[in-house]
């Protein structure tokens, strides 16, 4: 039998963005625990202010189990300690529905599969208060007389980084929300991304199983590890070489945050434009074959990292049927295909 979760401390302050508050909790797991993600755990411990935090009200942050940086779909176990800080959004009672328009793909009473455009933050923070997808989908779910159904949140269990384009699922209803988060524990959700990376990797397809964990003195930053950090699985393969930047598909086994991003600058081929991990344009060499002129080219046709989540397989949460959507990777992705093909052929006519 599992304790309660445990308030270690309360703390409530003003800043400049407005008022924070702050709960550290600790959940000690019992001797025998059902297998599902430590989401779901807390979410039945912690009700109704997890449910809350699905609602944008609250955020939680810094997840630890035993001691050491947790995911919110990592697998319980018996006898762990969990801890994690439930923090009061400064906005949540400023989000407002906005006009933004939306790529919907799959629109159902259970979920919403859309095509998220690069540049578009996910959640409202401290950077971002408005224009985020949540701004967006509040207002696509009013009705026509302008009034917002409290039985809809935006729950939304899978994130994209905001220069990372692509197909992302959000939950309806709070029943849709612990459904999806248990396929994301069991791995049984199918993500495939669109990468151009920088360079020519000689490897027709392969795996990379390298663990991630946070970069010290980095609050953005992950860095790849051969033994500490949570275990990371990425398995990509060659579309189409470019000489200089090469075309690749690739699935994740885990979700790590920026994991396709990591993995493949470890291998010394960083997605192209990725300013975090040595994709930048602006430090290509021109031995490489970008001279400046190029490189102001590509940057003006593609200024975001070169990422795209193509498709997305799941099984539906209330009908139990099997759904995989393909979007193909935006328009400025493919001028730099093109810019690339281009040059490879012209290098080879020479």
């Amino acid at each position: 039998m599992t304790a309660k979760p445990e308030k270690l401390q309360y703390i409530k302050k003003a800043d400049g963005t407005g008022l924070r508050i702050q709960e550290f909790y600790r959940i000690q797991t019992g001797v025998y625990e059902p297998s599902v993600s430590v989401s779901v755990y807390i979410a039945k411990k912690l009700a109704p202010k997890y449910e809350q935090a699905l609602q944008h009200n609250y955020s939680i942050q810094s997840l630890m189990v035993e001691g050491h940086p947790a995911e919110f779909n990592d697998t319980i176990k018996a006898n762990e300690t969990i801890s994690f800080t439930v923090l009061r959004n400064p906005f949540a009672d400023e989000l407002l529905p906005e006009p933004i328009s939306l790529d919907v793909i799959y629109e159902d009473d259970h979920i919403i599969v859309l095509n998220k455009p690069s540049g578009m933050v996910v959640h409202p923070g401290h950077d971002h208060h408005s224009g985020t997808l949540v701004n967006a989908l509040l207002h696509h779910f009013q009705d026509r007389e302008g009034v917002i159904d409290k039985s809809m949140i935006p729950g939304i269990v899978h994130r994209l980084d905001k220069d990372t384009s692509g197909l992302t699922v959000v939950a309806k209803h709070k029943e849709s929300v612990r459904d999806l988060y248990h396929q994301f524990a069991r791995k049984a959700i199918e993500r495939y991304y669109t990468a151009l990376v920088v360079g020519n990797v000689k490897e027709d397809e392969g795996t990379i199983d390298q663990p991630i964990t946070a970069h010290e003195g980095s609050t953005k930053m992950k860095i790849a590890t051969s033994s500490e950090g949570k275990q990371a699985m990425t398995h990509f393969r060659v579309i189409v070489r470019l000489g200089m930047a090469t075309l690749l598909n690739c699935r994740l086994e885990t979700g790590r945050t920026h994991q396709i991003r990591l993995h493949m600058a470890s291998q010394g081929f960083p997605v192209f434009n990725d300013l975090l991990y040595g994709g930048s344009i602006s430090d290509l060499n021109q031995g490489g074959g970008f001279s400046d002129r190029l490189k102001a080219k590509l940057n003006h046709v593609c200024p975001r990292q070169a990422l795209h989540a193509d498709s997305l397989g799941l099984v539906h949460p209330k009908g139990w049927q099997p759904l995989f959507f393909e979007k193909a990777m935006p328009e400025e992705m493919q001028k730099v295909v093109e810019i690339c093909q281009n040059l490879k052929l012209n290098d080879n006519n020479h």
